[in-house]
């Protein structure tokens, strides 16, 4: 909301620097990567700044020691490119251990099964996409009956999956 009220003013200059003096200067547990997170994200989508967000990343030399899931989500979103599908997978399954939302465990055990056909190994992403749907498409569906458009959008792309998987074009 501090970078909003920043931004509507003009200040965008002043939205990274919030963000680093949140995160040094009160002491609340994850707040830095709270905070690293929130810059993070403003520098690559509104500063269009990917080289100054990898260096914040910098702080944190292994995906492992990131705990905010957040953070680790873009950790994984900037640092894709560099990452194989098996190294991938391995930051899809922290960012899951790491998360209690349904809908979140839903969208990454999709990229999870997408990541499993990549190296090869359909039957093994047909049985991950399989539970991944039996244990919580129902309640990202009820999300979703309830307006929430990130749940909608999670619950189509898990079922386009689960198409092609099948082989099913429609």
């Amino acid at each position: 909301r501090l970078a909003w009220v920043l931004e509507s003013r003009g200040k965008l200059e002043c939205i990274l620097h919030t963000f680093d003096h949140l995160g040094t200067t009160i002491p609340l547990p994850n707040l830095k990567e709270r905070m690293a997170y929130l810059k993070c994200l403003w520098l690559v989508h509104c500063f269009k700044n990917l080289e100054e967000a990898k260096r914040v990343l910098t702080q944190w030399d292994s995906y492992e020691k990131i705990r905010d899931f957040r953070l680790l989500q873009i950790w994984s979103e900037i640092r894709a490119d560099s990452l194989s599908p098996v190294q991938q997978i391995m930051v899809v399954n922290r960012v899951i251990e790491l998360t209690d939302s349904p809908v979140e465990k839903l969208h990454y055990l999709t990229l999870k099964t997408l990541l499993t056909v990549l190296i090869g190994e359909t039957d093994e992403a047909k049985k991950l996409h399989a539970n991944a749907l039996n244990d919580l498409l129902a309640s990202v569906a009820d999300a979703a009956k309830d307006g929430d458009f990130w749940a909608l959008s999670v619950c189509a792309a898990a079922l386009e999956m689960l198409g092609t998987l099948n082989g099913d074009k429609i």
